[in-house]
């Protein structure tokens, strides 16, 4: 949101129509909430996103008439360009993924893009370490498997310019670009799009779901992993005798504390029991 309580007048005009320009040029929407004194640019395409807020932020700025935003927007392109090249490379240096430069610039592009409040290179990367992680548990390959789970959601850097699921436009990006054909299935396979039938897609199928469920991941399993927790809070403190109930470990423990004057040894056992039968 950019902040308008600052402008007036020409100023505040001149600067909405510089805005209305970029959105137009951009694709993006423009919306202005009176109330707040904000002007907002949204949209689905996230590098476009990206170059709307860079020229946005430069415009607001320097207080630029809307003549002047065609150049802006050819500049903050280029730049954001070479950002997005010079981040997938990076990453994929990280993982130790060695493919063509064009792959390099989708993997750059999910660092725009975000699922449920998760950034999607760092869930890539995240799934990356988990499926390599869980492939050296078993004996498998871990670097096919590191390299599956590092670009299991490169669909995503294109999906709102191409029909279909990520998973299939993945695949079919990493089939042309001359992946190992066990990691294009498994990037296919990781939503179920198409039948997993190797143990790769399985594993990357499994580090995809750890990634995005662990408490913290994402706003909204954020919030079910808290009301998880408070429930279980809820259930030990509403018995008799109970001071204090803490759950640990993501919520695989409850830690209770009881009033000593209220509570006897020989009624933990019993006690416990029944908490524990309640949180089954």
């Amino acid at each position: 949101a950019l902040p308008l309580e600052k402008l007036e007048g020409r100023a505040r005009e001149r600067v909405l129509t510089a805005l209305a320009k970029i959105a137009e040029e951009t694709g993006m929407e423009l919306g202005i909430d009176e109330e707040k004194q904000q002007a907002t640019l949204r949209g689905t395409d996230p590098v476009g996103r990206e170059v709307a807020r860079q020229a946005a932020l430069e415009v607001l700025d320097r207080r630029m008439q809307a003549s002047e935003v065609p150049p802006l927007l050819q500049r903050t392109s280029r730049t954001t360009a070479r950002r997005i090249r010079d981040i997938g490379e990076r990453a994929l240096w990280q993982m130790r993924v060695d493919a063509r430069p064009e792959l390099a610039e989708l993997v750059g592009t999910l660092h725009y893009r975000f699922s449920y409040g998760q950034n999607a290179l760092l869930h890539c990367q995240e799934t990356g370490y988990l499926c390599s992680l869980l492939a050296a548990e078993l004996g498998l390959p871990f670097d096919a498997a590191r390299e599956s789970g590092m670009l299991h959601d490169v669909g995503k850097a294109i999906d709102h310019d191409v029909e279909g699921v990520h998973a299939i436009i993945g695949g079919e990006l990493l089939r042309v670009l001359g992946a190992q054909g066990g990691i294009v299935h498994a990037v296919k396979a990781h939503h179920f799009d198409e039948e997993p039938s190797t143990d790769l897609a399985m594993l990357t199928i499994c580090a995809d779901a750890i990634s995005a469920s662990r408490p913290g991941a994402r706003r909204d399993t954020l919030t079910a992993y808290l009301a998880r927790l408070e429930q279980l809070q809820n259930i030990a403190g509403r018995h008799a005798g109970v001071e204090r109930a803490f759950p640990l470990q993501a919520g695989r423990e409850v830690r209770i504390f009881v009033k000593a004057s209220a509570v006897k040894d020989a009624d933990l056992p019993p006690l416990t029991q029944e908490i524990a039968h309640e949180i089954e």
